[in-house]
């Protein structure tokens, strides 16, 4: 039995700049070699406030031979 339904959302894991899932213990390194970014600043815009959604949503059908199209989608709550 599947642990989840055939096209039901997940969670986003890994970079949340590119989408690249495969990034895990070392995402401080990728985050800053790849992108450029400190990661003071990433962790401050994706990890500060209170999540409200932060799943990852393929949009649409594709074409025979193409790959459809996943967008990440974070919504977060920030209190001054």
């Amino acid at each position: 039995m599947p642990r989840r339904r055939k096209y039901a959302q997940y969670y986003a894991a890994g970079c949340k700049i590119c989408g690249d899932t495969t990034v895990g213990r070392g995402i401080a390194k990728h985050v800053e070699g790849a992108h450029s970014v400190k990661y003071a600043a990433y962790k401050a815009c994706f990890e500060s406030g209170r999540a409200i959604v932060d799943t990852l949503e393929e949009t649409g059908t594709a074409a025979k031979g193409k790959k459809k199209a996943v967008i990440h989608v974070l919504v977060r709550r920030f209190t001054v």
